[in-house]
């Protein structure tokens, strides 16, 4: 099933090692295709290598930020997606991922705050509107966020295929 993702992972790695292929882009694909072959050392490395080159790029920050967590390293993720944060304050990659690691820590109250800013950021990250909703819940009142209720209940927002945070 993941096999059309997987082609253009390899196709995307293979143009990375051109030589002047190297871009923001090409380094976060080149991870993310090492995230799929599940060798988060080397996604880790291909991360920092562009950080050397980027050093003020938020996305790769945040990339970087998300494999910490998957390594179970939070407190690492943590300062690595705020580092994301002030390049960045608006991207709402950077603030979803913020929320998504509270989250996994139990912090739904401070999580909300993220998905809902990141949400309203950019409406068209439907997975914010999931993991904010699954925040909500968590604290027994998502009731009284009438524009996540609103957004639920027109379906227009509703985030599909999505799968939950374990």
């Amino acid at each position: 099933k993941n096999a059309p993702i997987q082609n253009g992972l390899n196709q995307a790695a293979k143009a990375g090692s051109k030589p002047g292929a190297h871009d923001v882009h090409s380094y976060i694909l080149r991870g993310s295709r090492e995230i799929v072959l599940n060798d988060l050392e080397k996604a880790k490395a291909i991360i920092e290598e562009g950080l050397s080159h980027f050093p003020k790029e938020a996305n790769l920050y945040r990339f970087l930020g998300e494999i910490y967590v998957q390594q179970g390293k939070n407190q690492e993720g943590l300062l690595t997606l705020v580092e994301a944060m002030k390049l960045d304050p608006g991207n709402s990659k950077v603030l979803g991922g913020v929320g998504k690691l509270l989250l996994r820590m139990g912090r739904h109250a401070d999580a909300k705050d993220f998905f809902r800013t990141a949400y309203f950021n950019d409406k068209t990250e439907a997975s914010t509107a999931y993991h904010w909703m699954h925040a909500c819940m968590g604290e027994s009142d998502w009731s009284f966020y009438p524009e996540l209720d609103n957004i639920l209940r027109l379906g227009d927002d509703t985030p599909q295929n999505v799968e939950p945070l374990t």
